[in-house]
């Protein structure tokens, strides 16, 4: 090979290596220890914050050339989110104007956290011109959002969505600024006074998603002369107040993927050109105002997930007949189907054969009748129909992954089969179940109801056994003996928060051991036969280690 060739190859191997960089740039560090210095850090996610290589702290991310600090994240991690207090691991504090020392700052994400002692979004934010990805997102921001952020000409990627609807912009007009903008989120910031929102948005042309939830919008403009925001993928303007028909622009939005008008409170009959939106994966017209039959959606061959709960058809609409509305490609590709309070009347017989890839389903508040087919996939909702019959072990033959199961208001009934071993919410009220299940292999399980039944006899599975279990309702039946012995002894670990055995049978001496359940705060044991003295515990529960309500210890043999 000739040398010159040799060479040139070694030049391109080396300019293809990382670069080492010692250290990160003081000037950067000490920005980055100056806004350390202004927040408080419950969780010490910010232990790593010392010494000289700053590009090596938690959070922080260097470029491998320049040595300049590129990204800032200390958005929540995933596993606090599993927590309900996560907040409370959340960065308190300021954003500390020391950030505009990061001259090479790309990427920004502080979502989740409180600071926000200043109350306000930071002007200094529009300063920061190299911000491809801002998140500001449950930070509980107020005040109007500053226009300055309109000066981040890179800007791809924008969210200051869930501030509580604290956060407002009369006047939008500053989005337009943003040519690269290809991500927007703004949900729960109050724009019921920016009158020309879509005009503004429409002046981006790169925007592929956009997502305006809760906004307190009334106005959508009917037509605009020209759509320029060709580029959107996915659509969200749920939960508005628009009082108008769908604009025909939306559906000459013909890449769309995702459209959702869910509870915007639209008028009017199912606009037939929705049947121009061939790439839809997802639709959600659910409570979305609209009135009539469903139109016909056999053009729509990529659905995987479809919302077309609370329409007023003004009558009775069978069920076959919004099959007959989809086409076969949508029947075999959905995930997701949701028609909950549509007037829908029939049965359900064969529809799971035709949605072979079904893994949620919410029928409820319906009139449909009869038996629930044993071939039915995941029966998610089918609450508040009149679905006879009985639930047996075959229904659930199919169904190892299934987590929730609502069948409440129907007219079921016998035994209550052995429920499926990875479900953690089981829904039978009001029904006309006889027996409970002899065993329940469901470690996962944390709600049970299966209050106003017929179900008669003991208590037999190993209630307690259950240490998930948090909610067990099973009042209004005819329940007989003892209470399960985990309840009236100390041996056996329970961490149930609300007990109802309201109206039933049960029988023995008033569980004392519940003092100990430190975790309830929930109970009612009234209309039973319990006998004995009320503990004064029941009365003053402050003087204990826990709190909680008992709801009614009526019409038992008190004292």
């Amino acid at each position: 090979m000739h040398p010159l060739h040799n060479f040139v190859l070694f030049l391109l191997v080396i300019y293809t290596l990382p670069v080492s960089v010692q250290g990160c740039f003081e000037p950067e560090r000490e920005a980055l220890l100056k806004f350390k210095a202004g927040v408080s850090d419950p969780s010490n996610r910010l232990a790593s914050w010392s010494g000289n290589e700053c590009c090596s702290w938690v959070g922080i991310r260097c470029n491998n050339w320049t040595g300049h600090v590129i990204q800032l994240d200390l958005s929540i991690p995933n596993s606090y989110l599993k927590d309900p207090g996560y907040k409370n691991h959340g960065i308190q504090g300021n954003i500390s104007p020391s950030l505009l020392d990061l001259s090479g700052l790309e990427y920004l994400d502080l979502s989740l956290n409180n600071l926000s002692e200043s109350t306000r979004v930071p002007v200094f934010l529009g300063s920061l011109h190299k911000l491809k990805y801002l998140n500001l997102s449950g930070m509980c921001f107020t005040g109007l959002i500053p226009p300055q952020l309109g000066n981040l000409s890179k800007l791809q990627h924008l969210d200051l969505s869930n501030n509580d609807g604290l956060m407002a912009s009369a006047d939008i007009s500053w989005l337009s600024h943003l040519k690269s903008l290809s991500h927007l989120d703004l949900s729960q910031v109050n724009l019921q006074d920016s009158k020309e929102w879509v005009q503004s948005l429409n002046k981006i042309t790169s925007l592929e998603v956009l997502i305006l939830d809760n906004n307190s919008l009334t106005n959508i403009p009917q037509s605009v002369p020209f759509v320029n925001f060709t580029s959107l993928r996915v659509l969200q303007l749920s939960n508005q107040d628009f009082n108008t028909s769908i604009p025909d622009w939306i559906f000459n939005l013909h890449g769309l993927n995702v459209l959702n008008l869910e509870d915007s409170h639209f008028v009017g009959t199912f606009p037939v050109a929705l049947g121009n939106l061939t790439s839809l994966s997802k639709l959600d017209l659910g409570c979305s105002g609209l009135q009539g039959k469903y139109p016909p959606l056999n053009k729509l061959t990529k659905l995987t997930y479809l919302d077309l709960s609370c329409i007023l058809n003004g009558r009775p609409f069978d069920i076959s007949e919004v099959f007959k509305k989809l086409s076969p490609e949508s029947k075999r590709s959905l995930e997701v189907l949701i028609l909950y309070d549509t007037h829908l009347s029939g049965n359900l017989h064969g529809l799971a054969i035709e949605m072979p890839n079904l893994k949620h389903l919410d029928l409820s508040i319906n009139l449909l009748t009869g038996p629930i087919p044993s071939d039915f996939g995941n029966l998610t909702n089918l609450s508040v129909n009149a679905l006879s019959g009985s639930l047996t072990n075959a229904h659930f033959n199919h169904m190892s992954k299934l987590e929730s199961l609502i069948l409440g208001g129907n007219q079921l009934g016998g035994k209550i089969p052995s429920l499926p071993y990875s479900v953690s919410y089981v829904d039978l009220n009001n029904n006309r179940f006889e027996q409970l299940p002899d065993l329940i292999e469901a470690p996962l399980l944390q709600g049970l109801y299966l209050s106003n039944n017929r179900i008669s006899g003991t208590i037999k599975f190993p209630l307690c056994k259950f240490t998930s279990l948090r909610n067990l309702f099973l009042s209004d039946n005819n329940i007989s003996g003892f209470l399960p012995s985990c309840l009236t002894d100390n041996t056996e670990e329970n961490n149930i928060q609300e007990l109802d055995l309201h109206n039933n049978s049960l029988t023995g001496e008033f569980p004392s051991p519940l003092q100990i359940f430190t975790k309830l705060d929930y109970l009612d044991l009234g209309e039973n036969n319990f006998y004995g003295e009320i503990p004064h515990w029941c009365w003053v529960p402050s003087s204990y280690s826990f709190s909680f309500y008992v709801y009614t210890l009526c019409n038992n043999l008190m004292l």
